[in-house]
């Protein structure tokens, strides 16, 4: 039996799984930005603020003066427009 030389094999592979890194990244691209149509506020001529969600429009005629709240700050508490 003769031998035979051969040149060295190398084999080279990937990680199998994506690193955490990785997965963040693709998490980030598939939240993207959020739509616009989420909240959408206007002042309106009579000067009633109107906000727009999703779920409903809701309505908030200026008071002149902010509503506090010790944790969260400023609060405006918005009713639906029907009412104004």
């Amino acid at each position: 039996m003769a031998a035979v030389q051969a040149e060295p094999v190398i084999i080279e592979s990937g990680p199998l799984e994506p690193t955490r890194e990785e997965l963040a990244q693709r998490f980030r691209q598939q939240l993207g930005e959020p739509p616009s149509y989420v909240v959408s506020e206007r002042q309106l001529a009579s000067g009633v603020l109107e906000v727009t969600t999703r779920y409903a429009r809701f309505c908030v005629r200026p008071t002149g003066q902010a509503g506090q709240s010790g944790v969260g700050g400023n609060i405006t508490i918005a009713a639906p427009c029907f009412l104004y």
